[in-house]
């Protein structure tokens, strides 16, 4: 069985960008300073993208990653996706498990319940950005 990755994601909250640059400078840097940085997350903030915060390849660490988004993540903005391809309208979202699935259709956590069992509360604090009503 080959590892899955699962991202967490979230806005950037505008009135934090210099906050945003100096994390993503430490932290996804790749030998970007943050006056560099500082133009993508202002950037990033004024359209409102979601941008990744938090790799894992551990489904039971999520709750903990959660709890541990930077201070400048938008609060009430996290997403999970399958994979590191940024959640669209387009993806297959899992209301069970709060997570968009990009690579094929259905949810690998209902899939694979016995390797990816529910995450009470988790689903309640993802944020599904095209969920209607």
């Amino acid at each position: 069985m080959e590892d899955q990755v699962f991202m967490i994601w979230a806005k950037i909250d505008p009135a934090k960008v210099m906050q945003a640059s100096v994390w993503f400078s430490a932290h996804r840097g790749s030998g970007m300073s943050v006056a560099n940085r500082y133009q993508d997350c202002r950037d990033w903030a004024a359209r409102g993208d979601l941008v990744e915060m938090i790799p894992t390849l551990h489904w039971l660490e999520i709750p903990r990653l959660l709890d541990r988004l930077p201070g400048f993540a938008l609060a009430g903005t996290a997403a999970l996706t399958r994979g590191d391809d940024p959640p669209t309208a387009q993806h297959y979202y899992c209301e069970r498990h709060g997570l968009f699935n990009p690579q094929r259709p259905g949810c690998l956590a209902c899939s694979q319940p016995w390797l990816y069992p529910d995450l009470p509360g988790v689903p309640e604090r993802l944020h599904n950005p095209w969920r209607t009503g």
